[in-house]
């Protein structure tokens, strides 16, 4: 039986897409849309209904992409879920408030109005298309150094709330009451995947270079450490470099972490960089570098693994110069006996823009990319742990492009510059509480783990803790 949508007739585009994501995508249901003079969205099963209030596209209807057109509360409302067995509090941005009320309060008794589950008081609908298209980056001009977004910038800083995947909770509210409507609706059913990736920025170990790229290297590790032991175990490791070849290099850990991914059924996938458009910031190879083709030979007919696209620093916004690497990568690794499309990518330094990058990977025929994470925390970026088509804001249109959201980076934990977790069991801790939120949705645990942090045994440690995935799927007790 299909859902039947009574749409109001602004924002035709956008709705579209929203709708087609959440019924189609998401649910796995029918559904057909009817566009009326309405100021709700209804959602219809036979004669029942479920009233959704239309409070974010009423407010950006007539001023897109304007900074001023939502004026966002200084943090989210809260309500009761409206299944007794979900105890989390739902927030929400776009709320209405109670019948009578004349101020929406902090927290409302209930998700539903009435006695009867038939009128939402937050605007689902609006509110996944909000995040999911990072509308809220698409009117800010907040960037850091390297013109990211920051989690400090973001809604989604209030309460921590980028720990949690909002729209597959949403999802769930939905899933909830249109069952109300219908007991033997049948949804998409997912199971928790993981997916270990790798951006190989760095191919070699920076000392082994070159004997002065080697000295100097040891002169900073001994101020760094203001100890001699550091320094002396470099030593071994630049000699090993040096005289034993890439084989025994430090961050030669590709068929490691092909074994791993072998070990916890998951996909990996390795992200490989052929431009160079910041001589400072991008990867220190070029794919005619002798020890990366032996490498990629050694991985060649690996069970679950994939390569994709690194696009480099200044690439995000230029759909010709993605184009341009893309086929480099695919001509490289066609010669090493690896041939078809690469349709994955995610981008350097994660750097990414709302108004301009979705359009420019896609315009570059790639399918799938997995870059949307907050660099300095990790998280939901996109607010979801499943994968999802994206929209391009400015021209109003879907994207033939879906997004693997990323939801942790090495870095993130253990950078000073970030998180710069010093211990093992916090370090895990954190990677947890992220992890069990996919797992509590059956979604995707998509981690980017660097080849060149698998050096020392405090990364491995927390790398292999982090990538446990039992057979069982339970969720890993907190210490």
């Amino acid at each position: 039986m299909n859902v039947v949508i009574l749409s109001p007739t602004t924002n035709k585009p956008e709705r579209s897409y929203v709708y087609h994501t959440i019924f189609a995508e998401f649910l796995g249901l029918d559904y057909k849309i009817q566009y009326q003079n309405s100021s709700d969205i209804v959602l219809k099963i036979g004669e029942k209904k479920l009233v959704n209030p239309d409070i974010f596209f009423s407010l950006v209807s007539k001023n897109w992409l304007e900074p001023g057109a939502i004026d966002l509360p200084p943090s989210p409302y809260y309500f009761t879920h409206p299944d007794p067995a979900q105890p989390d509090l739902v927030p929400s941005w776009f709320a209405k408030s109670e019948t009578g009320a004349s101020t929406l309060q902090p927290t409302l008794s209930s998700l539903i109005e009435g006695a009867e589950l038939n009128t939402f008081r937050i605007d689902l609908i609006g509110s996944i298309f909000f995040l999911l298209t990072r509308y809220e980056e698409a009117i800010s001009d907040k960037r850091d150094i390297h013109g990211r977004f920051q989690v400090v910038d973001s809604v989604l800083y209030q309460d921590s709330l980028y720990k949690r995947p909002l729209v597959n909770e949403y999802l769930s509210i939905l899933k909830y009451a249109l069952k109300t409507l219908n007991p033997n609706l049948q949804f998409a059913e997912n199971n928790f995947k993981q997916i270990i990736s790798c951006d190989v920025d760095l191919l070699k170990f920076p000392p082994v270079n070159s004997p002065w790229s080697g000295i100097l290297y040891l002169a900073s590790q001994a101020v760094k450490s203001r100890s001699l032991v550091n320094p002396i175990k470099n030593i071994f490791w630049i000699l090993v470099g040096f005289f034993g070849g890439y084989k025994f290099d430090r961050y030669n850990t590709f068929k490691e972490l092909v074994k791993r991914a072998n070990e916890t059924k998951s996909t990996l996938v390795i992200y490989l960089m052929s431009g160079d458009t910041n001589n400072t910031l991008d990867g220190n190879y070029s794919l005619t570098d002798q020890r990366l083709v032996g490498a990629i030979k050694d991985l060649k007919g690996a069970a679950n693994l994939r390569f994709g696209l690194h696009g480099s620093y200044d690439s995000y916004a230029n759909p010709g110069e993605l184009l341009r690497q893309k086929e480099v990568v695919e001509s490289f690794l066609e010669q090493q006996g690896i041939p078809g499309q690469l349709d994955h990518s995610r981008q350097h330094y994660l750097r990414w823009d709302s108004l301009v990058t979705a359009n420019a990977v896609a315009s570059a025929g790639i399918v799938y990319d997995s870059t949307l994470t907050f660099a300095e925390s990790g998280g939901f970026r996109t607010s979801c742990c499943i994968p999802h088509s994206m929209y391009d804001l400015v021209k109003r249109q879907p994207l033939r492009l879906k997004q693997i959201p990323l939801i942790l980076m090495d870095g993130s934990l253990l950078q000073p510059k970030y998180l710069g977790l010093d211990s093992i069991q916090s370090a895990l801790d954190y990677v947890w509480d992220l992890k069990n939120q996919c797992i509590k949705h059956s979604g995707v645990f998509t981690i980017l783990w660097h080849n060149s942090s698998l050096s020392t045994d405090f990364e491995r440690q927390i790398f292999y803790g982090a990538t446990d995935c039992p057979s069982s799927l339970e969720q890993r007790p907190q210490s």
